[in-house]
């Protein structure tokens, strides 16, 4: 199953690089989804980030790791793949990240995720495809958000007063 998704971001080429290669560990930071994450490194091929997840998709809390296997800093390109903590619903899920100049001081932000699911959901790829391409139209819709206006998205900023109740 493949989700694909894009936005154009007002914010130059390196400032959409900035936050999300070279900060590669701090998506907890901005996204909601993400309650907490870090990186064993900094980014390079073989750097695994952890993310302890709110819950996507329709699944519950959880804490995945996820290994850098593509990270090219000058292409402005990432590409990480979930290696511990997948529910068992899912067998592997990976995302390839890519920023592109516009050249109207503008820049394209694309994610393409490869999700490849037990063969017991197979009829449940429609709903799980619209699921999750919900969730990660959010996230990057608040990665935009968070470079646009240099703050979380409100979703993010409520998230956190909640948790902290």
């Amino acid at each position: 199953m493949n989700v694909k998704t894009s936005s154009v971001i007002h914010a130059t080429p390196s400032a959409c690089w900035e936050l999300l290669g070279r900060q590669f560990g701090d998506i907890g930071e901005w996204a909601t989804a993400i309650v907490k994450s870090s990186v064993d490194r900094a980014p390079q091929l073989g750097a695994e980030r952890t993310c302890q997840l709110r819950g996507m998709g329709g699944m519950g809390p959880m804490e995945i790791h996820e290994e850098l296997v593509g990270f090219n800093d000058e292409a402005r390109d990432l590409t990480y793949r979930v290696i511990r903590g997948l529910p068992k619903v899912i067998r592997s899920a990976q995302n390839h990240w890519t920023v592109e100049d516009n050249g109207d001081g503008t820049s394209t932000i694309s994610s393409h995720a490869t999700i490849e699911l037990a063969w017991y959901m197979v009829p449940m790829i429609p709903m799980m495809k619209m699921q999750m391409g919900r969730d990660l139209r959010r996230v990057v819709e608040e990665l935009k958000f968070r470079i646009e206006e240099g703050v979380p998205h409100p979703r993010k900023r409520e998230a956190v007063v909640a948790i902290a109740s």
